[in-house]
Order: structure tokens, then C-alpha cells, then sequence
């Protein structure tokens, strides 16, 4: 059997199968991937306009552009979606949290950023007096008293690392843009 016989003998039966059931019930068979083209191939759709279902000829398509699913998530592949429906955050540049930091009181914490990243923010989990800077000791970059949970923005520092202090034990998660 050709493969243009095959696809219209299973979308014939699909949508036999699909005339039979309610409107409320309605579903698609999920078909084998397939990666070659035969010539004279067709695809079946329903065509809003005509109001019916139709078959479209595919004549000469190229189809070394798409990728297939055992692709997915590897490198050159497309990005996968999580249980959420979101792209996983590790494939994503962009603005993310760093893994959460507990700091001691008058303890100088150097804090080195990943490659190709810049500070922007840092959470700051409580009551605290805290500066940032290029040394220890120093605020090169400011202090900020809090007196609660906050986010402190300290926009785009090209640093490679810096020392964070605070005044009283707080746990602080590092914001970072990651080029």
C-alpha cells in the first residue's frame, strides 16, 4: 500500500470513527511520526469555510526544517514543556533565583556569580541591616535597612563576584539575569 493510500485510509477512519461519537466526546488519534515525504501525500482538514473535511496535497514539501520529537530537550532540539505547560526554567535566559543563601550576623559572604550573569536583585528573608560590595566590609553598592521580607533591586552589577553582610542571621536568594 502506498503511503498516500495509507494516510487517506486512516483519516477516513478517524473520521468515521469521530462521526459516530457526540460532539461532547470529540478526540484525535495521535498517528506515528513520520519523516519522509512521498510524493503525492495528502493531509486531511477541516475547512471552516467549505464547513466539511478535505484532503490538501502535499507537493514537494520540505520538511528538513521541522525536527522530531526524540529531539526534544537535546541540544540543536526544541524545549519541552514541564507538567505546568511552562518551558523548564534551566532552558530559559533570563531573570531567575539563585539558590537560597543563609548568611550569619557581621559574617562577609562572597557570592560568585555564574558565568554570563549580572546581579539584579536580592531577597532578603527578614529584619536586617544589609550592604553589598566589591570587598569585605565595604557597600560599594549599598546598604538597605529592612524591616521585613524584601526584594532589594540593585539593578545590573558587572561583577563577577561581591560580599554581602548583613546584621543579623537572614537568609538572602540571590535574583540573577543570566545571558
Amino acid at each position: 500500500m502506498m503511503f498516500q493510500d495509507w494516510v487517506v485510509k486512516e483519516f477516513l477512519s478517524i473520521n468515521k470513527k469521530l462521526s459516530q461519537l457526540s460532539t461532547d466526546s470529540k478526540f484525535i488519534i495521535e498517528l506515528d511520526e513520520v519523516n519522509e515525504l512521498s510524493s503525492g501525500a495528502f493531509i486531511v482538514v477541516f475547512d471552516t469555510t467549505q464547513n466539511k473535511t478535505v484532503k490538501y496535497l502535499l507537493v514537494n514539501q520540505d520538511f528538513s526544517a521541522y525536527q522530531n520529537k526524540n529531539e526534544k530537550n537535546e541540544a540543536d532540539g526544541y524545549v519541552g514543556l514541564n507538567s505546568e505547560s511552562f518551558i523548564n526554567p534551566e532552558y530559559v535566559k533570563g531573570l531567575k533565583p539563585s539558590q537560597p543563601i543563609a548568611l550569619t550576623a557581621n559574617q562577609p559572604h562572597e557570592y560568585t556569580l555564574p558565568q554570563d550573569a549580572d546581579l539584579y536583585a536580592i531577597r532578603i528573608s527578614g529584619a536586617s541591616s544589609v550592604k553589598i560590595g566589591t570587598t569585605s566590609g565595604s557597600d560599594d553598592f549599598g546598604d538597605i535597612t529592612t524591616s521585613g521580607a524584601v526584594t532589594w533591586q540593585v539593578g545590573f552589577l558587572n561583577e563577577t563576584s561581591l560580599f554581602i553582610e548583613s546584621d543579623t542571621d537572614i537568609t538572602i536568594t540571590p535574583m540573577i539575569f543570566q545571558w
